[in-house]
């Protein structure tokens, strides 16, 4: 019972394909659920600044509040005669209630706080963006190797609150990571020399 040529390359095709098509399923199955995952915490992320921009938002309007009020400066002087001061000693209470000095907080300089902390506020912005966007990129791309995660995915958590840390690609592509140098820059893949 031989078979012939054609038969055998048939049959050696069919059993490499029921190993790589489960495997690249799988495979790409992983890095979705890592894709998804990072969306739902660059969400949570937009989310958090939003609540974050309106708590600043409502903080300020409150300290607008306050600025606007009357500050109570200094209280009524003493006389600082011996005779009151026995007087105040032997327990005799002092009549009248403090004075009020009315003083407004210089305009200019709650503008230059407000500035400073916008300012402050975008650079922390930008920060977080540059660095989803650079996780995003390493995730689209997928170059996710144990040893080159990027620091916030190493502790990544699935649904169930379980650490979880990608898998290296099980198929066997030969793509190894290159660093470019660059850190703002994703890893590229480049190809192996052939083992034969």
């Amino acid at each position: 019972m031989e078979m012939s040529k054609q038969t055998a390359f048939a049959l050696t095709l069919l059993v490499a394909l029921s190993v790589v098509v489960p495997g690249s399923a799988g495979y790409l199955s992983a890095k979705m659920d890592a894709i998804e995952r990072a969306h739902r915490e660059l969400l949570s992320l937009e989310n958090r600044l939003r609540r974050e921009r309106l708590a600043a938002q409502a903080e300020e309007a409150e300290r607008g509040r306050r600025d606007r009020q009357v500050v109570a400066s200094a209280r009524a002087p003493r006389d600082s005669s011996p005779g009151a001061r026995e007087e105040r000693k032997a327990g005799e209470e002092e009549s009248g209630p403090p004075a009020f000095v009315p003083t407004e907080l210089d305009p200019a300089e709650r503008r230059e706080a407000r500035r400073r902390e916008q300012r402050r506020r975008e650079a922390e912005l930008a920060e977080r963006a540059a660095r989803e966007e650079r996780r995003w990129a390493e995730l689209e791309l997928g170059h996710l190797y144990p040893g080159h995660l990027p620091e916030d995915l190493t502790a990544a958590r699935d649904v169930y609150g379980e650490i979880v840390v990608p898998e290296p690609d099980t198929i066997g592509s030969g793509r190894v990571p290159v660093r470019s140098g660059d850190p703002d820059l994703p890893e590229h893949p480049q190809a192996e020399a052939p083992t034969n």
